[in-house]
């Protein structure tokens, strides 16, 4: 519990939560033998809210977790950039507390630019 009250480990946590939930949901892609690109990976409520709560209370360490998972998955997982940022940005949409604006506001510094 000491790790998670400091920025550096809670974004740690976060990372690895999201690569999971990347990995998890690109191999149910694979067993379901989906072909195509698919646009983004769900992501679970407790996973959300950690990135959530981070964003809320130490946004600079978010920024960096963010930008590590996508680089992480991109290079792991060959998980598009894209399709990183759209299952974050999906995921927060649905399960954020943060304002609207605020959390549209964060997510324009902290995603890639859509490349479509």
């Amino acid at each position: 519990m000491q790790a998670l009250q400091k920025p550096v480990g809670a974004a740690a946590t976060v990372r690895h939560a999201f690569l999971d939930e990347f990995a998890s949901g690109k191999e149910l892609d694979e067993a379901a033998g989906a072909t195509g690109p698919t646009t983004f990976y769900g992501i679970t409520t407790p996973v959300v809210s950690m990135l959530d709560w981070l964003i809320r209370h130490h946004p600079q360490s978010a920024y960096h977790a963010i930008a590590e998972t996508i680089g992480d998955a991109e290079r792991r997982m060959d998980i598009p950039r894209d399709v990183s940022a759209e299952s974050i940005r999906t995921a927060l949409g649905l399960d954020s507390k943060l304002p609207r604006q605020a959390r549209l506001a964060f997510l324009e510094r902290a995603l890639p630019p859509k490349s479509h």
